[in-house]
């Protein structure tokens, strides 16, 4: 197979977007709007003991526990991020697969490393996305704990997302992993479009 030396992204909006924003980010904005509606709404409603007592205390806690809500909701959206962006890289290498013996189920690494085998001057590093894979697999299969047992081995996160031994992964986290994702989709959609357009010839648009 050719290499092509397009490395550059479309322009216009990447599906990838769409479909990302409609799937898992609006629907955080949603839950972290709530959450943030019903804490300060605990807030008001908060009446202080006849003692006296120091009413911090209270709210200490219970910023701690909508905090642990904020953190919960954060951790799903990366795990439905990383869940589409594996959708998309499976439909992008079905596109150029050339045998049946290539479609067994490869997770999200082993798909990037097949693209990357056949565009090469791709500028995509299947071993950068690994850190996200790692958080994603301690949600859900860890507890979002640092380091977890896996096999005969042991796997841990990054000490950047460590905090106290568990997992302490931000919205701005979320957003690098995003931008990540979106930046390798892209390139490595315009690369299928041009091996396509090399094998096949240019698409045929039907017009009414």
């Amino acid at each position: 197979m050719e290499d092509y030396e397009f490395d550059d992204p479309p322009e216009e909006p990447n599906e990838f977007v769409t479909d990302v924003r409609n799937v898992v980010l609006t629907n955080l904005e949603l839950v972290l709007a709530s959450i943030a509606k019903a804490h300060k709404a605990e807030v008001a409603a908060f009446e202080p003991p006849d003692n006296g007592i120091d009413q911090q205390p209270y709210f200490g806690w219970l910023g701690s526990k909508y905090d642990g809500l904020r953190r919960a909701a954060i951790n799903l959206a990366l795990v439905g991020v990383v869940t589409r962006f594996h959708h998309w890289l499976i439909y992008l290498a079905n596109r150029i697969r050339e045998t049946e013996d290539e479609t067994f189920d490869k997770n999200v690494c082993q798909e990037l490393e097949f693209l990357k085998s056949r565009f090469k001057k791709t500028k995509v590093k299947p071993s950068e996305f690994t850190k996200w894979m790692d958080v994603r697999d301690s949600i859900i299969h860890a507890d979002s704990k640092a380091t977890w047992r896996h096999g005969r081995g042991t796997r841990k996160l990054l000490p950047r997302f460590v905090r106290k031994g568990n997992l302490s992964f931000s919205e701005s986290d979320l957003k690098e992993a995003f931008g990540s994702m979106l930046q390798a989709i892209g390139l490595f959609e315009h690369q299928v479009e041009q091996w396509e357009r090399t094998k096949y010839g240019p698409p045929i648009i039907f017009k009414n």
